[in-house]
């Protein structure tokens, strides 16, 4: 078996539906769906419940399970007697609580009725509900008021039996040709907006509701909000190419300018005591400050410190040489290499050139050429 876990994980699928052929039929017949309203009671609980209301050994109870909610029970029975029993018992109060029994093909939905006026009677919510199942019962909500006086709020309370088809078929608003409007909710289906008569939101969230105060009206036009998830990208112009350096003209130097500034600008500053050094770099770690110290490469490959490096050369052997210890050569009229000497101008005889030559001293080059 292999216990390895894969790399996406299923969470919901779905099926078809179950065929008939799977399905016992007796079983499905004789199971009574019991309701409990406004609370979820225990298996024990409810079996206490319906000993109290005549529960019998010879009514052939088998089975008492639960589905997802858990305010509702399903009680399976052996014979018809029991479920004929039960499921023609309807609403039922114990210990304060009230109970609702039906079939398992039916369904006990509470609807709540708005913007009836007081003055009309419960037998005329009978008569518009009973053709969607069988009403059971027809009350008005009170509430009370503080805290000793109880007044009807105008919401009826509508417990109506019938099956999934009837239950689906009940719509959101009924309007009556004298004027009479009637808003009809119930638990489990999508709310009805008032103002675009769509399902699936209220009318305080409806995007077409969206208004303006005084103030927002007579005042500026506001900046929409940022949307959540993006930002701002800036370009990056590159001053080289892009975008030519504003032409400066420069300012007439000074006095104090031309005593500092010599050949090159940096010199006045290096000459002096006082001068101010480049801070090196630091690069902080944590807690710790490091210093960073400039490093290059020399012709060897080695990564050395900038303040070791030793400018080098190449001679005419192809030797890489420190430049300090390079000696400027050229070549004679034989084509021999020999280092390059300096040379001065004899006061006496200023069309002739003393040359310092490694092969001897004074030699004089008007008399070779």
């Amino acid at each position: 078996m292999d216990y390895r876990q894969p790399s996406t994980m299923t969470v919901e699928a779905e099926i078809r539906a179950v065929e008939d052929c799977y399905i016992d039929n007796d079983t499905f017949n004789n199971t009574v769906r019991i309701t409990c309203v406004g609370f979820a009671p225990l298996r024990q609980d409810m079996f206490r419940m319906m000993c109290n209301f005549g529960l019998a050994e010879n009514d052939g109870l088998t089975g008492l399970y639960q589905k997802q909610k858990t305010s509702e029970y399903f009680a399976v029975f052996e014979n018809e007697d029991g479920f004929d029993k039960f499921s023609e018992m309807g609403q039922v109060a114990f210990k304060g609580r009230v109970f609702t029994f039906c079939a398992i093909s039916k369904e006990i939905v509470t609807l709540r009725i708005h913007w009836l006026p007081m003055y009309i009677k419960n037998e005329y919510l009978v008569r518009v509900f009973e053709k969607f199942g069988t009403v059971n019962a027809v009350k008005m909500e009170q509430t009370l008021v503080n805290g000793s006086v109880e007044l009807y709020t105008g919401v009826r309370t509508v417990i109506l039996e019938c099956d999934e088809w009837a239950k689906h078929s009940i719509p959101h608003l009924i309007k009556t040709t004298d004027g009479l409007n009637m808003l009809i909710t119930t638990a489990g289906r999508l709310p009805l907006c008032l103002k675009c008569k769509c399902l699936g939101h209220l009318r305080k969230d409806c995007n077409g509701n969206q208004r303006r105060s005084y103030a927002q009206a007579a005042g500026p036009p506001t900046r929409p909000p940022p949307v959540v998830g993006t930002r701002e990208v800036t370009k990056v112009v590159n001053t080289d190419t892009d975008v030519p350096a504003p032409e400066v003209e420069d300012a007439p130097p000074s006095d104090h300018d031309e005593e500092m500034v010599e050949d090159n600008p940096m010199k006045a500053c290096t000459d002096t005591e006082d001068a101010v050094q480049p801070e090196p770099k630091r690069h902080k770690t944590g807690d710790e400050d490091i210093q960073v110290i400039p490093e290059t490469q020399n012709s060897e490959g080695t990564i050395i410190p900038e303040t070791q490096f030793t400018p080098e050369t190449q001679n005419s052997e192809g030797t890489i040489i420190p430049e300090t210890q390079f000696t400027p050569e050229t070549q004679d009229s034989e084509g021999t290499i020999i280092p390059e000497t300096p040379y001065t101008i004899d006061e006496d005889s200023p069309n002739d050139l003393v040359i310092d030559h490694p092969l001897g001293v004074g030699m004089d080059k008007s008399e070779d050429t």
